[in-house]
């Protein structure tokens, strides 16, 4: 009997990672809000840093303060996968607001990003458009910011939960991804191991 092919045996690997991921997303209850998110907010003021975290807390929220943005971004790479939210100040030493979140996206966390500044005519506005990034203009205004917490906590839980696996018999399988981010970030962690990987599947855009 002849051995199973490495690309195909870590083909089959990664289907059964599909599987188990789909099946805890589609678990999920979406009318259901979290009591509590695990928040990432940066701010090199550190008595704004301060302030915001308690805000954060006040309004019944995990806050995880960092006053350099290097170091936030060390933790995304780390355990970004468990942070539910990123919040941030835009001008920074080393490194921006923007940096930052496009730094998380580059480490495969794809998570809802919020930017507080006293100057929002300064960002780029096609940057902020491209990772649908929320805007909260300093001093921020505690309920507006519960409020936008909410709608991003609810809008990625939604697009995490619209995710639709159909497996059918044999060979040949078909994926619908509606948050096509999800597929690309891992396919890319994959085929670096697996030169001869081959997809039978079909991959469609819910819009």
């Amino acid at each position: 009997m002849s051995k199973t092919p490495k690309w195909l045996d870590a083909f089959y690997r990664f289907i059964d990672f599909l599987k188990k991921k789909t099946k805890n997303t589609m678990n999920t209850d979406i009318q259901s809000e979290p009591d509590s998110l695990r928040i990432v907010i940066v701010d090199d003021n550190k008595m704004l840093l301060q302030i915001h975290s308690a805000i954060l807390e006040d309004i019944g929220h995990q806050p995880l303060a960092f006053d350099c943005p290097l170091g936030a971004a060390s933790y995304l790479k780390q355990h970004g996968e468990n942070i539910d939210i990123i919040i941030t100040d835009y001008k920074m030493p080393n490194m921006s607001g923007l940096q930052l979140i496009q730094k998380a996206l580059e480490y495969g966390q794809n998570i809802p990003s919020m930017i507080l500044t006293a100057a929002p005519d300064d960002i780029d506005a096609n940057q902020v458009a491209q990772h649908n990034i929320t805007i909260l203009s300093k001093p921020v205004n505690v309920e507006l910011l519960s409020s936008q917490i909410r709608d991003l906590s609810s809008h990625h839980r939604k697009q995490k939960t619209s995710v639709q696996t159909k497996f059918k018999s044999g060979d040949k399988f078909s994926f619908d991804f509606s948050d096509l981010s999800f597929f690309v970030i891992h396919l890319s962690k994959f085929k670096h191991k697996c030169p001869k990987f081959i997809f039978c599947c079909k991959i469609s855009m819910v819009i």
